[in-house]
C-alpha cells in the first residue's frame, strides 16, 4: 500500500472514531536537550510536535486517543491535556506570548488550552463553516497578531482562528482538491514578510499564499522533489524551510521570498513514519510518529523524537 493510500485510510478511520487540573509539574530545567529522546507509551501514535520553552519539554498530540501529552527531555510522557472534545489529534502549536498551546483535532475543530494548566481556553468547530464538506483538520501556525492558520486535508481549505476562537474560512480554491485516496493541505508555516508557506502532500508541493492577496498564489520551484511532504518548519529569518517528505527530512533554502529554494539538507529517517517538526530556537527535532503500525493494526509502544542536523544552521 502508498504512503497516500495508507494516509487516506489512517483518515477514514479516525474520522468516524469516536479533566480538570491544577498545574502541571515543571520540566527538568536547563537548555540542554539531547539529540534524541526515547519515550513510551502504549499505542499513543503522536503525529504532532512542539517545543515549549517555558516548561522546557516537548508536547506531543496523540491520533489514536487525542490525549496531548508532555515528553521531558530526560524520555518521560505524561498526559496534560484529556479534553473530550478531542478525540484525534493532529498539529500542536505553542503560542509564548499568549499562554497557550493550539491543539488540531482531526474531527473538524481547534482547541487553545493554557500553558501552565492544560486547561481548555476555547474549543471552535470548524465544520460548522463549510457544511457537508469533509474535514480533516491537519496542522496549524500562530501569526505574529496571534491569529491561527488552521489548514484541512480532505478539503481545499486554509481556517483563520483569532485569539478568541473565531472563526472564518481564510483559503478555498478547488484548484487543491484531492480524490478520496489522497491527502491535500498538511503543514503550514508563517513568514514574516507576510505570506503562507503550505506543504500540500498529493501534489508534492509546497504552495506560497500571501495573506493579503490569498488568491496571488503559487508554488515554490524547488530544485530537488519531494515525496508526500507532511510537517513544515521556517527559520526565525524566513530564509530556510525543513520539510518531512516520506523517509526523508529535506531542508531548503531561499534567498527571494520563496519563489525558487535549493536544496540544503537530506536527512534519512528509515521507515518510521516522521511527520512533525519543532525546534527549540537553535535545533530541529522530528518525531518518529510510527503511523504505519496503526494502519496495519500493529501495537506500538516506543516513539522518538530526533534532532535534524542541518547543514546550515539558522534560528528557529
Amino acid at each position: 500500500m502508498t504512503k497516500k493510500l495508507t494516509i487516506l485510510f489512517l483518515a477514514a478511520t479516525i474520522l468516524f472514531a469516536g479533566c480538570k487540573k491544577d498545574s502541571l509539574p515543571g520540566g527538568p530545567k536547563g537548555p540542554q536537550i539531547p539529540e534524541q529522546i526515547s519515550f513510551s507509551e502504549h499505542n499513543l501514535f503522536p503525529e504532532g510536535l512542539a517545543y515549549d520553552p517555558v516548561h522546557n519539554w516537548f508536547y506531543v498530540s496523540s491520533v489514536a486517543f487525542g490525549t496531548v501529552g508532555v515528553v521531558t527531555t530526560d524520555g518521560v510522557w505524561k498526559p496534560v491535556v484529556t479534553d473530550n472534545k478531542l478525540t484525534s489529534t493532529t498539529g500542536l502549536k505553542v503560542d509564548k506570548a499568549h499562554h497557550r498551546l493550539w491543539v488540531c483535532n482531526v474531527e473538524g475543530g481547534i482547541g487553545a488550552y493554557d500553558l501552565n494548566n492544560g486547561q481548555r481556553l476555547f474549543y471552535t468547530d470548524l465544520s460548522t463553516l463549510l457544511p457537508g464538506e469533509p474535514l480533516f483538520m491537519n496542522d496549524e501556525v500562530i501569526a505574529p497578531d496571534g491569529n491561527a492558520y488552521v489548514t484541512s486535508s480532505a478539503a481545499p481549505v486554509i481556517f483563520k482562528v483569532d485569539q478568541n476562537g473565531n472563526a472564518s474560512v481564510f483559503f478555498k480554491d478547488d484548484a487543491f482538491a484531492v480524490n478520496p485516496d489522497e491527502f491535500g493541505f498538511n503543514g503550514i508555516q508563517y513568514n514574516a514578510a507576510g505570506y503562507l508557506l503550505v506543504a500540500h502532500t498529493a501534489l508534492n508541493q509546497v504552495i506560497k499564499i500571501p495573506v493579503n492577496n490569498p488568491s496571488g498564489y503559487k508554488a515554490v520551484k524547488l530544485d530537488a522533489s519531494l515525496s508526500f511532504p507532511d510537517g513544515i518548519l521556517l527559520s526565525k529569518d524566513g530564509k530556510q524551510l525543513v520539510v518531512v517528505s516520506d523517509d526523508k527530512v529535506l531542508s531548503f533554502i531561499s534567498n527571494d521570498q520563496w519563489n525558487n529554494a535549493s536544496l540544503s539538507t537530506s536527512f534519512t529517517t528509515g521507515p518510521v513514519f516522521a511527520t512533525s517538526l519543532t525546534s527549540d530556537g537553535k535545533r530541529v527535532y522530528v518525531v518518529y510518529c510510527h503511523l504505519d503500525k496503526l494502519l496495519s493494526g500493529q501495537d506500538q509502544d516506543d516513539y522518538t523524537i530526533q534532532e535534524v542536523p542541518l547543514k546550515s544552521p539558522a534560528k528557529f
